[in-house]
Protein backbone atom coordinates (compact mmCIF):
# COMPACT_ATOMS: atom_id res chain seq x y z
CA UNK A 1 0.00 0.00 0.00
CA UNK A 2 3.07 1.83 0.89
CA UNK A 3 4.32 1.76 -2.18
CA UNK A 4 1.17 2.98 -4.18
CA UNK A 5 0.98 5.84 -2.32
CA UNK A 6 4.51 6.80 -2.83
CA UNK A 7 4.15 6.03 -6.87
CA UNK A 8 0.92 8.71 -6.97
CA UNK A 9 2.69 11.35 -4.83
CA UNK A 10 5.62 11.12 -7.36
CA UNK A 11 3.04 11.41 -10.68
CA UNK A 12 1.88 14.23 -8.91
CA UNK A 13 5.09 15.58 -8.21
CA UNK A 14 5.51 15.31 -12.12
CA UNK A 15 2.35 16.98 -13.49
CA UNK A 16 2.74 19.88 -10.84
CA UNK A 17 6.29 20.33 -12.05
CA UNK A 18 4.71 20.53 -15.55
CA UNK A 19 2.14 23.12 -14.37
CA UNK A 20 4.36 24.79 -12.55
CA UNK A 21 6.66 24.85 -15.98
CA UNK A 22 5.11 26.62 -18.72
CA UNK A 23 7.99 26.48 -21.01
CA UNK A 24 7.71 22.59 -20.32
CA UNK A 25 4.24 22.87 -21.38
CA UNK A 26 5.31 24.44 -24.58
CA UNK A 27 7.77 22.19 -25.66
CA UNK A 28 5.42 19.21 -25.13
CA UNK A 29 2.62 21.03 -26.90
CA UNK A 30 5.22 21.74 -30.42
CA UNK A 31 6.18 18.45 -29.55
CA UNK A 32 2.95 16.76 -30.10
CA UNK A 33 2.18 19.49 -33.12
CA UNK A 34 5.15 17.69 -35.15
CA UNK A 35 4.05 14.27 -34.42
CA UNK A 36 0.84 15.65 -35.93
CA UNK A 37 2.43 17.03 -38.73
CA UNK A 38 4.54 14.26 -38.89
CA UNK A 39 1.20 11.70 -39.55
CA UNK A 40 -0.86 14.31 -41.74
CA UNK A 41 2.44 13.84 -43.88
CA UNK A 42 2.17 9.92 -43.66
CA UNK A 43 -1.47 9.63 -44.41
CA UNK A 44 -0.82 12.30 -47.46
CA UNK A 45 1.89 9.94 -48.49
CA UNK A 46 -0.04 6.49 -48.12
CA UNK A 47 -2.64 8.52 -50.39
CA UNK A 48 -0.43 9.03 -53.12
CA UNK A 49 0.96 5.40 -52.96
CA UNK A 50 -2.33 3.77 -52.79
CA UNK A 51 -2.75 6.16 -55.96
CA UNK A 52 0.09 4.87 -57.88
CA UNK A 53 -0.79 1.23 -56.59
CA UNK A 54 -3.95 1.30 -58.64
CA UNK A 55 -2.22 3.10 -61.97
CA UNK A 56 0.41 0.62 -61.73
CA UNK A 57 -2.65 -1.99 -61.85
CA UNK A 58 -4.00 -0.47 -64.36
CA UNK A 59 -0.98 -0.34 -66.78
CA UNK A 60 -0.26 -3.52 -65.97
CA UNK A 61 -3.87 -4.90 -67.34
CA UNK A 62 -3.46 -2.84 -70.31
CA UNK A 63 0.16 -4.19 -70.77
CA UNK A 64 -1.35 -7.94 -70.81
CA UNK A 65 -4.08 -6.67 -72.83
CA UNK A 66 -1.69 -5.67 -75.33
CA UNK A 67 0.69 -8.65 -74.91
CA UNK A 68 -2.57 -11.01 -75.93
CA UNK A 69 -3.38 -8.56 -78.90
CA UNK A 70 -0.37 -8.56 -80.24
CA UNK A 71 0.37 -12.43 -79.69
CA UNK A 72 -3.59 -12.94 -81.42
CA UNK A 73 -2.06 -11.02 -84.55
CA UNK A 74 1.37 -12.14 -84.65
CA UNK A 75 -0.30 -15.65 -85.09
CA UNK A 76 -2.50 -14.32 -87.36
CA UNK A 77 0.73 -12.81 -89.47
CA UNK A 78 2.18 -16.43 -89.14
CA UNK A 79 -0.29 -18.61 -90.68
CA UNK A 80 -0.74 -16.45 -93.60
CA UNK A 81 3.03 -16.46 -93.74
CA UNK A 82 3.02 -20.12 -94.05
CA UNK A 83 0.34 -20.46 -96.52
CA UNK A 84 2.11 -18.01 -98.66
CA UNK A 85 5.36 -20.07 -98.14
CA UNK A 86 3.64 -23.36 -99.08
CA UNK A 87 2.22 -22.02 -102.44
CA UNK A 88 5.71 -20.48 -103.04
CA UNK A 89 7.66 -24.06 -102.23
CA UNK A 90 4.80 -25.79 -104.62
CA UNK A 91 6.02 -22.49 -107.13
CA UNK A 92 9.80 -23.95 -106.84
CA UNK A 93 8.96 -27.75 -108.13
CA UNK A 94 9.61 -26.90 -111.23
CA UNK A 95 13.15 -25.10 -111.32
CA UNK A 96 16.35 -26.27 -112.13
CA UNK A 97 17.98 -27.81 -109.34
CA UNK A 98 20.71 -24.55 -109.30
CA UNK A 99 18.03 -22.00 -109.46
CA UNK A 100 16.03 -23.18 -106.69
CA UNK A 101 19.06 -23.60 -104.51
CA UNK A 102 19.69 -19.98 -105.38
CA UNK A 103 16.61 -18.95 -103.72
CA UNK A 104 17.11 -20.41 -100.81
CA UNK A 105 21.18 -19.62 -100.30
CA UNK A 106 20.66 -16.32 -98.13
CA UNK A 107 19.72 -18.68 -95.44
CA UNK A 108 23.25 -20.25 -95.67
CA UNK A 109 25.70 -17.53 -95.72
CA UNK A 110 28.49 -19.45 -94.40
CA UNK A 111 27.78 -22.21 -95.97
CA UNK A 112 27.49 -24.86 -93.47
CA UNK A 113 24.16 -26.47 -95.02
CA UNK A 114 25.69 -27.22 -98.59
CA UNK A 115 29.20 -28.31 -96.55
CA UNK A 116 27.29 -31.01 -94.64
CA UNK A 117 25.32 -31.94 -97.74
CA UNK A 118 28.84 -32.84 -99.62
CA UNK A 119 29.74 -34.32 -96.79
CA UNK A 120 26.88 -37.13 -97.03
CA UNK A 121 27.04 -37.52 -101.05
CA UNK A 122 30.80 -37.63 -101.01
CA UNK A 123 31.24 -39.30 -97.64
CA UNK A 124 34.36 -37.57 -96.81
CA UNK A 125 35.58 -36.42 -93.88
CA UNK A 126 37.84 -33.25 -94.60
CA UNK A 127 39.87 -33.93 -91.20
CA UNK A 128 40.87 -37.12 -92.01
CA UNK A 129 41.59 -36.42 -96.20
CA UNK A 130 43.88 -33.80 -94.96
CA UNK A 131 45.49 -34.48 -91.41
CA UNK A 132 48.82 -33.24 -92.20
CA UNK A 133 46.53 -29.53 -93.26
CA UNK A 134 44.46 -30.48 -90.12
CA UNK A 135 47.19 -30.25 -88.02
CA UNK A 136 48.67 -27.31 -89.52
CA UNK A 137 45.89 -25.37 -88.44
CA UNK A 138 44.58 -24.66 -92.03
CA UNK A 139 41.40 -24.95 -91.11
CA UNK A 140 40.86 -23.58 -87.61
CA UNK A 141 39.20 -20.54 -89.07
CA UNK A 142 37.51 -22.03 -91.73
CA UNK A 143 33.71 -21.84 -92.76
CA UNK A 144 31.07 -24.16 -94.85
CA UNK A 145 31.91 -23.08 -97.94
CA UNK A 146 35.89 -23.49 -97.74
CA UNK A 147 35.67 -26.96 -96.20
CA UNK A 148 33.58 -27.78 -99.00
CA UNK A 149 35.54 -26.96 -101.43
CA UNK A 150 38.35 -29.62 -99.31
CA UNK A 151 36.48 -32.17 -99.69
CA UNK A 152 36.02 -31.71 -103.82
CA UNK A 153 39.58 -31.60 -103.69
CA UNK A 154 40.21 -34.76 -101.85
CA UNK A 155 37.28 -36.28 -104.39
CA UNK A 156 37.37 -34.70 -107.80
CA UNK A 157 41.32 -33.18 -107.75
CA UNK A 158 44.52 -33.77 -109.71
CA UNK A 159 46.70 -32.60 -106.67
CA UNK A 160 50.77 -31.67 -106.28
CA UNK A 161 51.89 -32.15 -102.24
CA UNK A 162 55.17 -30.39 -101.19
CA UNK A 163 57.14 -32.25 -98.38
CA UNK A 164 56.88 -30.90 -94.53
CA UNK A 165 59.78 -32.06 -92.69
CA UNK A 166 61.34 -35.29 -93.61
CA UNK A 167 58.27 -37.32 -93.50
CA UNK A 168 54.99 -35.17 -94.39
CA UNK A 169 53.83 -33.89 -97.35
CA UNK A 170 50.87 -30.85 -97.56
CA UNK A 171 48.73 -29.87 -100.47
CA UNK A 172 50.76 -27.17 -102.99
CA UNK A 173 48.11 -27.03 -105.66
CA UNK A 174 45.36 -28.79 -107.37
CA UNK A 175 43.05 -28.58 -110.69
CA UNK A 176 39.28 -29.91 -110.55
CA UNK A 177 37.79 -30.37 -114.53
CA UNK A 178 34.33 -28.72 -113.16
CA UNK A 179 33.10 -29.71 -116.03
CA UNK A 180 33.25 -33.17 -116.08
CA UNK A 181 30.21 -35.58 -116.03
CA UNK A 182 31.37 -37.07 -112.77
CA UNK A 183 32.12 -33.48 -111.19
CA UNK A 184 28.44 -32.51 -112.91
CA UNK A 185 26.55 -35.60 -111.76
CA UNK A 186 27.70 -34.95 -107.98
CA UNK A 187 27.04 -30.92 -108.07
CA UNK A 188 23.35 -31.73 -109.31
CA UNK A 189 22.76 -33.89 -106.76
CA UNK A 190 24.53 -30.86 -104.11
CA UNK A 191 21.86 -28.58 -104.66
CA UNK A 192 19.19 -30.80 -104.72
CA UNK A 193 20.44 -32.18 -101.46
CA UNK A 194 20.86 -28.47 -100.19
CA UNK A 195 17.82 -27.26 -101.53
CA UNK A 196 15.76 -29.78 -99.55
CA UNK A 197 17.69 -29.62 -96.06
CA UNK A 198 17.10 -25.43 -96.44
CA UNK A 199 13.62 -26.04 -97.40
CA UNK A 200 13.10 -27.98 -93.93
CA UNK A 201 14.72 -24.97 -92.03
CA UNK A 202 12.79 -22.01 -93.92
CA UNK A 203 9.38 -24.26 -92.38
CA UNK A 204 11.37 -23.40 -88.81
CA UNK A 205 12.35 -19.88 -89.16
CA UNK A 206 10.71 -16.60 -88.43
CA UNK A 207 8.29 -15.30 -90.24
CA UNK A 208 10.73 -12.44 -91.56
CA UNK A 209 13.10 -15.31 -93.32
CA UNK A 210 9.94 -16.78 -95.06
CA UNK A 211 8.96 -13.51 -96.34
CA UNK A 212 12.69 -12.91 -97.61
CA UNK A 213 12.02 -16.70 -99.73
CA UNK A 214 8.60 -15.66 -101.09
CA UNK A 215 10.17 -12.12 -102.10
CA UNK A 216 13.08 -13.61 -103.58
CA UNK A 217 10.25 -16.38 -105.64
CA UNK A 218 8.61 -13.59 -106.78
CA UNK A 219 11.16 -11.49 -108.08
CA UNK A 220 12.17 -14.49 -110.37
CA UNK A 221 11.94 -13.66 -113.74
CA UNK A 222 8.60 -15.06 -115.35
CA UNK A 223 10.84 -17.52 -117.82
CA UNK A 224 12.36 -19.39 -114.59
CA UNK A 225 9.20 -20.43 -113.72
CA UNK A 226 6.87 -23.63 -114.08
CA UNK A 227 4.51 -23.04 -116.98
CA UNK A 228 1.23 -23.55 -115.17
CA UNK A 229 1.87 -21.12 -112.13
CA UNK A 230 -1.13 -18.86 -111.77
CA UNK A 231 -0.85 -15.48 -112.74
CA UNK A 232 -3.91 -14.72 -110.43
CA UNK A 233 -1.87 -16.65 -107.49
CA UNK A 234 1.25 -14.21 -107.73
CA UNK A 235 -0.53 -11.21 -107.73
CA UNK A 236 -2.44 -12.52 -104.73
CA UNK A 237 1.05 -13.25 -102.99
CA UNK A 238 2.15 -9.83 -103.71
CA UNK A 239 -0.90 -8.09 -101.76
CA UNK A 240 -0.60 -10.39 -99.20
CA UNK A 241 3.25 -10.03 -98.66
CA UNK A 242 2.42 -5.92 -98.88
CA UNK A 243 0.06 -6.29 -96.07
CA UNK A 244 1.99 -8.29 -93.44
CA UNK A 245 5.04 -6.25 -93.52
CA UNK A 246 2.42 -3.54 -92.94
CA UNK A 247 1.18 -5.41 -89.75
CA UNK A 248 4.51 -6.51 -88.39
CA UNK A 249 5.50 -2.47 -89.10
CA UNK A 250 2.80 -1.74 -86.96
CA UNK A 251 3.65 -4.16 -84.07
Amino acid sequence: MDKMIEKVKKSLEALMMVFNNPRLIDDLSDEINIKLLEISELKNRNSKLSEMVQELQEEAYLVEATKWELHEQKQTISERVDKMLDEAIRGTLGYDDQVRFKQLEFMDPEGWCIYRASQEILKLDVYKEFIVEDTMGWFEESDGHELKNYLEIAAFGDCTYKVIGSMHEALESYTIDYASQEYKVYEASLYALTARKLIDKLYEAEPQIKLQFIQNYMAMPEKTLIEDRNEQSQDSMKTIIGEVLDEEMEI
